[in-house]
């Protein structure tokens, strides 16, 4: 696997389509950082009201 400092971001994580296979549900948040939360509140709380839990 190439170290992470490398990696070039490509718009879906490492591994996605394994995740999506177990059941995982990936939403991009736009307008955002890497604090998703206080960047994009709104956008972040949509999908995590909804997600199964």
């Amino acid at each position: 696997m190439t170290p992470s400092a490398t990696r070039r971001w490509t718009g879906r994580p490492p591994r996605d389509e394994e995740l999506t296979r177990a059941g995982v549900r990936l939403v991009a948040v736009p307008d955002c950082g890497h604090d998703i939360i206080l960047d994009n509140p709104d956008a972040f709380a949509r999908p995590t009201a909804t997600a199964p839990g």
